[in-house]
């Protein structure tokens, strides 16, 4: 996730209620505030129908900066994790895996020509294979000929059961600048509940003890925990933070989204209230003053329900240098920061590419038992910048083009996430014409009247 840059307005996670009724009017209060703000203008002027979608592709089309590249070193994994893995279980993961040096080439390329900030080791479980996660590392954290890229950082995505394995590696990394983060996935602070969802039991029990070892012998790599919020695991991330508190400062929430991007139900804009209601007493009384950061995904799905239920008012928001949005409140000495994703990034701004050499312009197509079916294509026959160009002038324009003719516009939270335009690759996956209704929307007719009522957008 991106690095959020501190803004203290508010002492609690529930913000006063805003000046502006509208995102409309929210935009441009907050674009006053912080007049370089190029994601928040592009944002209005959709929204005001100021720039089209037509030319809103044409603009991302024309720049060159693929933020986050994932690169999953190995298809192995030590967990099952059913329900919310996002690798599709039905995925061939034997497939002869693909060169180092072409893994290489694509790194060299994506910092030349890509401005890339951000190299992400992944997996399925990235420390299955250590000798290649290690190798990239070193690799990547090399002088690039030339300007090269600028505040390049790279890190590692860990289950954490193999980290205790791997404490010379990891140090000698951070030691030479090679590593600047370690995020490791926890989903409750009950040891029973995290590894029935992991499917191996003794996996709390590794990975809890290792990140809080991290936070020592890895410093100044920063160290987090990665959580999802499920329907039924709000209490276990409440324990998650109160047992992790006194060592670990860094939290990461995403809400479940309902398939296809997990086989299980997701959560709605309630559980996410009640969990980060619940966040917010926790930080301003048991764990107030201990200089917490929470970030919690907040996509465009439910941003209407959650700024009228108090959450976070429009005209709060703020960007980073990098383009992402944000709110940040402080409480008592804590910060919970809400990342606001409304535009898309896939494509443009993120990639992935596989044990294999295929190359992915978002993740969700690990959804599919077969991604490469929606592959931009591979870094065996092809260099990175080729396919990065290819997924733009492809799969992000057609998406983008799609929204002018989108059946949502007439509905009161249209502004709010564009007919699902962060999820829009799932209508793919399930065959769905992209200027429909997305499937992971679940609200109802009553729902749109509701949102109705009182709202300009």
């Amino acid at each position: 996730m991106p690095n959020l840059s501190p803004q203290r307005r508010a002492t609690s996670a529930v913000a006063e209620p805003g000046k502006s009724a509208s995102v409309v009017d929210g935009l441009r209060a907050a674009i006053l505030a912080q007049p370089h703000a190029p994601t928040m203008t592009k944002w209005l002027g959709l929204a005001t129908g100021e720039i089209g979608f037509p030319e809103f592709a044409r603009i991302e089309i024309g720049q060159n900066k693929l933020d986050c590249l994932t690169i999953d070193t190995t298809g192995a994994c030590d967990l099952t994790c059913e329900g919310v893995c996002y690798y599709n279980p039905a995925i061939d993961i034997k497939e002869a895996p693909v060169s180092e040096q072409a893994l290489r080439s694509a790194i060299l390329d994506a910092k030349r020509e890509l401005e890339l900030r951000v190299l992400v080791l992944g997996g399925k479980e990235p420390l299955l294979n250590p000798v290649r996660a290690f190798s990239i590392l070193r690799f990547a954290a090399e002088p690039v000929p030339g300007p090269g890229s600028i505040g390049f950082s790279a890190g590692i995505i860990t289950n954490g059961r193999q980290i205790h394995r791997h404490w010379g590696e990891l140090e000698q990394a951070v030691q030479n600048k090679q590593l600047q983060f370690l995020d490791v996935s926890i989903d409750s602070g009950y040891a029973e509940e995290h590894d029935r969802a992991r499917g191996r039991e003794g996996t709390f029990k590794l990975a809890h003890a290792a990140v809080l070892e991290a936070t020592a012998r890895l410093a100044p790599a920063r160290i987090a925990i990665a959580s999802i919020l499920k329907p039924d695991n709000i209490d276990g991330l409440l324990e998650l933070l109160r047992i992790s508190a006194p060592s670990v400062r860094h939290f990461y929430v995403t809400p479940l989204l309902p398939p296809t991007f997990s086989q299980t139900s997701g959560v709605g804009p309630d559980t996410i209230k009640r969990f980060l209601d619940a966040v917010a007493s926790l930080f301003s009384t048991e764990l107030a003053g201990m200089d917490l950061e929470l970030t919690f995904y907040l996509g465009g799905l439910y941003l209407l329900e959650l700024n009228r239920s108090g959450l976070f008012a429009w005209d709060e928001l703020r960007e980073t240098e990098d383009g992402y949005c944000y709110v940040r409140h402080d409480i008592n000495k804590n910060q919970v920061a809400f990342q606001i994703q409304v535009l898309p990034e896939y494509g443009s701004r993120l990639g992935r590419i596989l044990p294999n050499g295929t190359y992915l312009a978002h993740a969700h197509f690990l959804q599919a038992p077969n991604p490469g079916k929606y592959a931009v294509g591979s870094i065996v026959t092809e260099r990175l910048p080729q396919l990065y160009e290819r997924a733009k002038t492809t799969l992000f324009q057609d998406i983008a083009v799609s929204r002018a003719a989108h059946e949502c516009r007439k509905r009161p939270c249209w502004t709010n996430c564009f007919g699902g335009w962060t999820l829009a690759e799932n209508s793919i996956l399930r065959g769905i014409p992209l200027q429909c209704r997305p499937a992971e929307c679940v609200k109802t007719e009553q729902d749109f009247a509701l949102l109705e009522d009182g709202i300009r957008c």
